[in-house]
């Protein structure tokens, strides 16, 4: 697993504390990967609100969370993703984008 933020080193391996201090400083974007087809993203600055998206193999299983979302809401989905739970996926709206 890696974390990608813009304008910072890359995390490997992110455990919830620096999922949750990295995502406090985002202020473009920051991208949690199990590989180069498979992740989570998030953009937007922490005071304004953040989209939500994640892919899953493949671009015909690309999907974006229609809601603005809250850092806490993020940085839950982040870290529930990060364990390998499901609960990232089945507690947000999720709408199939065409990439």
């Amino acid at each position: 697993m890696k974390l990608e933020l813009e304008n910072a080193p890359a995390v490997i391996n992110p455990d919830g504390d620096a999922i949750t201090s990295s995502l406090a400083a985002v202020r473009g974007f920051a991208i949690l990967s199990r590989d180069e087809m498979t992740y989570i993203q998030t953009s937007g600055p922490a005071g304004e609100g953040f989209t939500l998206e994640y892919q899953d193999g493949d671009t015909d299983r690309h999907y974006r969370c229609p809601d603005e979302l809250s850092l806490e809401r993020v940085t839950q989905a982040f870290v529930s993703y990060a364990r390998g739970t499901d609960s990232w996926k089945t507690s947000l709206p999720w709408v199939k984008e065409d990439v």
